[in-house]
This record gives C-alpha cells, sequence and structure tokens, in this order.
C-alpha cells in the first residue's frame, strides 16, 4: 500500500511540473492566438475594396475574330493592347479589391464610332439603360476603384446611373477613377463625378491614352500604390 501511495504522489508532482511549464508558454500562446486573430482582421478589412467597371472588351472580342473591331481600346503603333476591362482586372490583382462589371440591356456595336453614335443617341433622347445584375454591398469598403472608357470627354450612361444609385452608399469613401481613352480628356466626367459624389475622397485619375499604353502596366502599378497609399489630388 505504501508503494502505492508513493507512485501516486509521484504521479502527482510529474503533472504539476508539466503544468508550471505550460504556464510559461501560455503568455507567447496568447500572444499567437491574437496576432493570428488582427492579421485576419486586416485581410478582410482588405477584401471589402471594390473595383467597379464598365467596358465593352466582351463586345469588342466576340467581334475582333470577324473584322477587327475595336471599342473602347487603347492601341499603340507597338500593337499592345489595353482597355478598361483588363486594366480593371490588373487593379483588382494587385489590390485584392473584388471585381464587379457593369452591364446594361443596351446593345452597343461593337465598332467605336458606332458605339459612340449609339451613346449621342442616348443622351439626346434622354435614355437610360436597365442595368443588369446587382452590385455587391458597398457598406463596408474603403476605397472604390472606378473605371469606364471616355467618350466625347465625358462617361458611359450606366456609369452615370450606377453613381446615382448608390450615392449614399458611395458618401466620404475614397473614388479612385481610372479610364483609358483614345484622344478624349476626362476632365469633364471627373468633375461630373465629383459633384455627384460631394464629401467623397478622389485620388489623382489615371488616363491611358493611346501613346502611353506601352507604360501602362507601371501607370496601374503606382496608381493602386498611390490609392492605397492615402495620396489625393489637390
Amino acid at each position: 500500500m505504501n508503494k502505492l501511495k508513493i507512485t501516486k504522489l509521484k504521479i502527482n508532482k510529474l503533472k504539476i511540473k508539466k503544468m508550471k511549464m505550460n504556464m510559461r508558454y501560455l503568455p507567447a500562446l496568447c500572444a499567437v492566438g491574437l496576432w493570428a486573430l488582427l492579421g485576419a482582421g486586416e485581410a478582410a478589412a482588405g477584401a471589402g475594396d471594390a473595383v467597379i467597371f464598365f467596358s465593352l472588351d466582351e463586345v469588342v472580342d466576340a467581334a475582333r475574330n470577324a473584322d477587327g473591331a475595336n471599342v473602347d481600346a487603347v492601341s499603340a503603333a507597338t500593337g499592345l493592347e489595353v482597355n478598361v476591362g483588363s486594366m480593371a482586372k490588373r487593379i483588382a490583382s494587385l489590390s485584392g479589391a473584388q471585381l464587379y462589371r457593369l452591364s446594361s440591356d443596351a446593345a452597343y456595336p461593337p465598332r467605336m464610332n458606332e458605339a459612340i453614335g449609339a451613346y449621342q443617341e442616348q443622351l439626346a433622347d434622354g435614355e437610360e439603360p436597365a442595368l443588369k445584375g446587382e452590385v455587391p454591398s458597398l457598406k463596408d469598403c474603403e476605397r472604390i476603384y472606378l473605371g469606364y472608357p471616355v467618350w466625347l470627354n465625358g462617361m458611359p450612361q450606366e456609369v452615370r446611373i450606377f453613381l446615382r444609385t448608390h450615392r449614399e452608399e458611395l458618401a466620404g469613401k475614397t473614388v479612385a477613377i481610372f479610364n483609358a481613352t483614345g484622344s478624349s480628356g476626362n476632365t469633364e466626367s471627373v468633375q461630373e463625378i465629383k459633384a455627384l459624389l460631394d464629401g467623397s475622397s478622389f485620388p489623382e485619375p489615371l488616363l491611358v491614352r493611346s501613346s502611353e499604353a506601352p507604360e501602362s502596366a507601371a501607370a496601374l502599378e503606382a496608381f493602386v500604390a498611390a490609392v492605397e497609399g492615402g495620396t489625393r489630388a489637390p
């Protein structure tokens, strides 16, 4: 009996020793757990940003094999091509933001002159195409990247409708505008957006012209870095 008691006593002492050793590592384990929790929170916050864009690249792609039609793409003499759709995908990849394409029930032809002609008719008739699909909630987004081709110094109706519809959700957020154009400037459309979203923050917009297409990759990286870093236009 005495031997049994001694054995049990030794086992109990061993358990107490192990408990003390575990307590030594408890602060470190807690710190690791807290670090993991904070890291998960930061990842979730970054995932809330969004890239919202309108582009006719899918229409163009469908017609390209037939006659090489091109609507909102920017082409350089080297043959390098950039359009709003490819810009949006690259920005989403660089920023980790969710990607959403604006689309409508409007039937745009794939040739640039014809597409812009359809756009002019919309403006003249006061026509507003109905947007398709649902835009994800922007409530928790800190930054919105907004892309569109510049048509006659303005923005497509789809973008204008989106901004009016989601004006309250976009209020106070950072709205980073990016465009592709052949020769038109984006000053007029940017000013219209700023008037619609009074109180939002607007970093310096990115405008890629045909002559700048070869350097567009570096320009996109610098654009995202400036937006993520909080650089704001004067």
